[in-house]
């Protein structure tokens, strides 16, 4: 059971998901520990932390992040063993990208998932829905204007992350790494 909170950069890669599912649900501990170091005990870094994670933005790139590595830990904890063989690695990551593909496919439906989690989340620990920033000329991130809080953070946030997922997958393990098993004679 996944229960202790972890610190993300000293966990393996495929860690990473569990750590941000194990905070997800403890959010509301956390808030509410960091609310009392912060009201009864004069901790000012307590409730900086806490207006930072209480932050709309945080809450749904923390969601939308975790499902999408989650479905990444089965590829990586077979790259990590020891006695993984390079025919069932490609084999594991087409797997992937194809399931990451499907899921670019069908990103409406996924997007409703995880935004439905994260104003479930937000319900929680009280904090309001809000789009992220837009700046009339925007030249380094994406900038895509929507009518709903919903559709800002499907076009600005999550679509563009999705997009990058899979052919990043595909370039560095598909093309060049794990095609050369197919060198190997049978």
């Amino acid at each position: 059971m996944r229960s202790k909170l972890q610190s993300l950069y000293e966990t393996i890669w495929a860690a990473r998901a569990d750590a941000l599912f194990t905070f997800k649900l403890s959010l509301t501990s956390v808030v509410g520990a960091l609310d009392d170091l912060s009201t009864n005990y004069g901790d000012s870094k307590a409730g900086t932390s806490k207006l930072v994670i209480t932050q709309f933005v945080i809450i749904v790139t923390l969601t939308a992040i975790e499902y999408m590595l989650a479905g990444l830990v089965p590829l990586s904890k077979l790259l990590q063993n020891k006695e993984c063989n390079s025919v069932e690695a490609t084999k594991e990551t087409t797997s992937t990208v194809a399931n990451l593909v499907a899921e670019e496919r069908n990103g409406e439906a996924s997007w409703n998932e995880v935004y439905d989690k994260s104003v479930e989340l937000t319900a929680s620990v009280d904090i309001h829905l809000s789009k992220p920033q837009m700046v009339a000329r925007q030249q380094h991130r994406a900038n895509a204007p929507s009518d709903t809080v919903s559709g800002s953070w499907r076009l600005n946030m999550f679509l563009p992350f999705m997009n990058h997922l899979s052919p990043q997958l595909s370039d560095r393990l598909l093309q060049d790494r794990l095609l050369a098993q197919s060198l190997i004679p049978a």
